[in-house]
């Protein structure tokens, strides 16, 4: 994930600034950020507090690394379902240890 250089406190700080009649441009040029930057900050964390967009980051954070554990969780079931196939297609119900050390080397 990209990580800023600006705090949560600063990003409140300069929208605040601009809510007190201060020019974008001028905000802009005194942090070291372009316009766009800027705009996409005030569209994003417009009227928010810094304990709110600390907040914000923590569940965003939170959500990646749930999407995470989802997507390792269903490769594992991927991998199981595989090996229940292969067992099932044989008769004898034997499954080899080369057979599982492939498949285990198949999903790393």
């Amino acid at each position: 994930m990209k990580t800023t250089r600006f705090t949560e406190a600063q990003i409140v700080a300069a929208l605040k600034e601009f809510e007190a009649d201060k020019s974008a441009a001028n905000i802009c040029r005194g942090i070291g950020i372009n316009k766009q930057t800027f705009y996409n900050w005030k569209n994003k964390y417009s009227g928010m507090e810094t304990q709110d967009l600390r907040r914000l980051k923590e569940l965003e954070d939170e959500n990646r690394k749930l999407k995470q554990m989802y997507a390792e969780l269903a490769m594992d079931k991927k991998f199981l379902l595989i090996i229940l196939c292969f067992v099932s297609c044989h008769s004898d119900g034997y499954i080899s240890i080369l057979v599982v050390k492939y498949f285990v080397l198949a999903f790393k």
